[in-house]
């Protein structure tokens, strides 16, 4: 097994669930404070500026680790994710 920053993270699809739960949360899970509020809004705010990207699985901008949907006229404005590939 090959572990490095951009690529070859593991996990069970249980596992991945409570860590996007966490996110949802704004960094709590199950009663515990993970990540600080500041932080997931960090990971889930535009990180890139004013430029501007090829919507890649929908995603126009990015944050920390995280793609998200930034443009205002879009349904799901504030939207992040990551499709598991690059």
């Amino acid at each position: 097994m090959h572990f490095s920053a951009v690529g070859g993270l593991c996990s069970t699809a249980h596992d991945y669930m409570r860590f996007c739960q966490m996110l949802v949360n704004d960094g709590e899970w199950d009663g515990v404070r993970i990540l600080r509020a500041d932080t997931v809004r960090m990971m889930s705010s535009n990180q890139i500026g004013k430029k501007i990207l090829p919507a890649h699985y929908g995603w126009q901008k990015f944050g920390l680790g995280l793609g998200i949907i930034d443009d205002q006229n879009d349904t799901l404005h504030g939207a992040y994710g990551w499709g598991g590939a690059c």
